[in-house]
């Protein structure tokens, strides 16, 4: 891959490791993103301040470079620019199709829906005055938005009023789903595509504030489940990535599932997920997430993941999301080797309402039982 051209769409945090590995691997890196908060952008070898929503700005400059491939990570956002301009280009990526069902969360719905993998009711609304057909306790949701933002369950009208002025207000189309509760634990698919099949890369435990909001606390991998759990989770994920269309590429899908093993797809990602997933997978399974995202873009073989079913090296990242975090963040200190830690230290009580809210966190790997793991996410 040495010498190759690798567009970037995104220049955020959560592009930089992405950015990094390209240039370990000796590519050239071509970033792109609005200049305000491109804080990755001094990583790169070329920065173009143009914003990630300006597709066809973003397709000259492509042309005029060169590229030999084009990708981002855990931006949904970025998802619909790079499938644009991978088609213009014929380079490898997934159809605008593919674009719409894994953003926007209605039309995600109804892909699911039918392949009879949603089991749960759902509703558009464009206005606060549109008939609700559900019954109350039901989630809020912006229709295109991710991290929490415009995410609330809403017990009551008066709750239902507040929250979807929330989600509406930071929604991009302006529309808001409601969709019924589905109780159950909650886990993501990390998995990689080539040729539209599916390969499993792990299975990530996800843990979160109460409601309304449902803040991710952290995460940890591998999740403790059976093989046959697994399995259950893994048939469901793989039937839904063939019903949003997605062929090539990493996604990120979350995921329930309830005491009596029914299972409920919560959103599909199209792209890797956040929060620190490569370098998660990265330690507690070995598999180079990242370069084999790059190998894709550039359509060369990639590296399929192992059996993930026996793994035991464990891998964690774990939020500040209330003062009480900081006394958890150091026990994990105590119990797990440091990959990584950026705290931001206040003396005031405060409690996050969004993942942008979140005030630090801790990234750690070590052997530890499963069950101490979990007292880490209460």
């Amino acid at each position: 891959m040495e010498g190759k051209k690798l567009a970037i769409i995104g220049a955020s945090y959560l592009q930089e490791p992405l950015i990094v590995r390209a240039k370990e691997l000796g590519i050239e890196t071509h970033v792109f993103a609005w200049d305000n908060g491109a804080s990755a952008s001094a990583k790169a070898d070329f920065f173009y301040p143009i914003s990630i929503i300006n597709k066809d700005e973003i397709f000259e400059e492509c042309q005029k470079i060169g590229i030999d491939g084009i990708t981002s990570v855990a931006s949904d956002v970025a998802v619909e620019t790079v499938n644009y301009i991978a088609e213009l280009m014929r380079l490898t990526g997934n159809s605008n199709e593919c674009s719409i069902k894994s953003r926007d969360k209605f039309e995600m719905r109804k892909a699911l829906s039918s392949v009879g993998l949603n089991a749960i009711k759902y509703q558009i609304l464009d206005s606060l005055d549109d008939s609700i057909e559900l019954d109350f306790p039901f989630m809020v949701k912006a229709v295109d938005r991710s991290g929490s933002r415009g995410v609330t369950l809403v017990n009551n009208f008066s709750e239902f009023e507040d929250a979807y002025a929330e989600a509406y207000e930071v929604s991009f189309a302006k529309k808001v789903l409601i969709e019924e509760y589905f109780e159950g634990r909650q886990f993501s698919l990390e998995a990689i595509t080539e040729n539209g099949e599916h390969y499993l890369v792990a299975v990530t435990a996800e843990y979160f504030t109460g409601p309304p909001n449902f803040v991710e606390l952290g995460s940890f991998i591998p999740a403790s489940l059976s093989n046959e759990q697994i399995d259950l989770l893994n048939d469901n994920v793989f039937k839904a990535l063939d019903a949003v269309g997605l062929r090539e590429g990493a996604s990120h899908t979350e995921i329930r599932l309830n005491d009596e093993g029914d299972v409920q797809i919560i959103e599909v990602g199209a792209r890797m997920g956040g929060d620190f997933r490569d370098m998660m997978v990265l330690h507690s399974t070995g598999y180079d997430f990242l370069e084999n995202v790059i190998r894709n873009s550039f359509n060369l073989n990639i590296q399929k993941p192992k059996q993930i079913h026996n793994n035991k090296r464990v891998s964690l990242v774990r939020y500040c999301t209330r003062s009480a975090d900081y006394r958890i963040i150091e026990e994990i200190e105590k119990n797990l080797d440091l990959i990584y830690k950026d705290l931001k230290f206040d003396n005031k009580n405060f409690e996050a309402h969004s993942s942008d809210e979140r005030k630090g966190f801790i990234l750690a790997k070590g052997n530890i039982d499963l069950q101490l793991m979990q007292g880490f996410f209460q």
